[in-house]
């Protein structure tokens, strides 16, 4: 078989021809897969960082309660969980010497009322005899001194018996508020002494929550704030009624109050959150997949300005509500509004010049 030599010619150039346009058809697909990212527009703005805080409800009344004198304990009126009205009895004691003391002390206070009346009788007839010179001056004074000696005695028992009946009538425990008896530390037939605590008694007509807070934002918090909080998956507000300026030596944590409302129901020990705002400044808030960081150079994002891909470096803050804050480079200058390359960073090269209308925007 004869084999033309045009056709030896032309064939490898066909095929030249067909790899060319199979490599060019390639490298245009190529090209249209680089062009490919997703951008949107952000711009720094306050940020707002809300802290979720528990705290548990407590009453605003609470008071462990204890006798002002010694004494055996003789009756007990209450039991822990019952609900007592102000001034109901709680408990009383038992102590031999108050009762004694008392009935001496009105004893000599009327001893000394009946020589008060005999010196008067005395002193008015003496008085009436000296209009006549019958008796001496110093008679009569020394009859009126003696009174009035009789008198600051007097004076002073009725002193002391006011102190021994205020002592007795602290045999008696009442309730200095209306309350829930929350626990019950002695029983009938002990012994206690002045000021040893018998009872705790709390409060049910008002609550409050403490919380214990750093400094950064104890110092943003003030009495009367407004602060959004969650009980039993229910939405409501609390009130800062009390803020401490001094940290605890042990945590260095400050004490907050807050007023918490008695409409949802809640009591003592129950657990509640609060959401307490902190205002972090202006900043940039991007996604997490927008910033490049490989831990060793310093983290940056791609910018798309004026078609042109520029590399900005970026101070990383921290992650607040699955965004990632970030402060631009200063040597950059205020950018204001900035065209941020969220997705396809790896297909994109610092100066390259780009085809915007490639650019899928973030839903």
């Amino acid at each position: 078989m004869k084999i033309n030599r045009t056709s030896l010619l032309i064939l490898p150039l066909i095929s030249t021809l067909i790899l060319s346009a199979c490599d060019s058809g390639q490298a245009d697909q190529n090209t249209e897969q680089v062009a490919i990212y997703r951008s949107a527009v952000f711009q720094a703005e306050p940020q707002v960082k809300s802290h979720r805080i528990s705290a548990f409800v407590e009453p605003t009344d609470n008071a462990f309660l204890s006798f002002q004198v010694s004494g055996t304990i003789n009756k007990q009126h209450i039991f822990i969980g019952d609900v007592v009205e102000n001034d109901a009895p709680l408990f009383s004691i038992k102590n031999p010497s108050l009762g004694p003391k008392i009935k001496q002390f009105d004893a000599e206070i009327k001893a000394i009322n009946a020589t008060l009346a005999q010196n008067r009788a005395e002193l008015n007839r003496l008085i009436d005899l000296k209009k006549s010179n019958a008796v001496s001056q110093n008679d009569l004074d020394r009859l009126k001194n003696q009174n009035n000696n009789l008198l600051a005695k007097k004076e002073g028992l009725m002193a002391q018996l006011s102190e021994a009946q205020s002592l007795f009538n602290e045999t008696l425990l009442t309730a200095p508020f209306r309350g829930t008896v929350a626990e019950i530390y002695k029983e009938p037939g002990e012994t206690i002494a002045s000021g040893e605590p018998i009872m705790l008694l709390g409060g049910i007509d008002s609550l409050e929550a403490p919380v214990y807070l750093t400094s950064q934002l104890q110092k943003k918090l003030h009495i009367g704030q407004i602060i959004n909080a969650q009980y039993a998956n229910q939405d409501f507000t609390v009130s800062i009624k009390e803020v401490s300026h001094a940290a605890n030596p042990k945590s260095q944590l400050f004490k907050v109050v807050l007023d918490v409302p008695m409409s949802l129901g809640m009591k003592s020990g129950e657990q509640i959150f609060i959401n307490i705002p902190e205002q972090l400044g202006n900043h940039y808030a991007l996604p997490v997949s927008a910033i490049i960081d490989d831990g060793i150079n310093k983290p940056y994002i791609l910018v798309i300005d004026n078609k042109q891909v520029t590399q900005v470096y970026v101070k990383i803050l921290h992650l607040n509500n699955q965004q990632m804050l970030v402060d631009l480079d200063t040597s950059m200058g205020n950018l204001g509004a900035i065209q941020v390359v969220t997705e396809g960073q790896s297909h994109l090269t610092a100066g390259q010049s780009i085809n915007p209308s490639n650019s899928r925007s973030n839903p």
